[in-house]
């Protein structure tokens, strides 16, 4: 995926680790559940934009991997329409 780069990919993991670490703070039993769900939501949220960038043919495949994990499609608040 061309369209990523190496600068947005890192500011990503960064963001999605803050998430993290605010999310596995709680005291709630599966506070870690939580935490490693925000932090893959997180990623992928923050990578939707640079998908504007991308080819469909890249676009087809960033969906495919957030439908993998179970995430609603990242593209749709970016003005794409489901790539089948």
């Amino acid at each position: 995926m061309a369209a990523l780069t190496s600068a947005s990919v890192q500011a990503a993991l960064k963001v999605a680790g803050e998430v993290h670490a605010e999310f596995a703070k709680g005291s709630h039993p599966s506070a870690r559940l939580l935490a490693d769900r925000a932090f893959i939501s997180t990623f992928f949220g923050y990578l939707g934009p640079d998908m504007d960038f991308a080819t469909d043919q890249d676009r087809c495949l960033f969906l495919q991997l957030s439908k993998q994990l179970g995430l609603p499609d990242p593209l749709v608040p970016y003005g794409h329409k489901k790539v089948h």
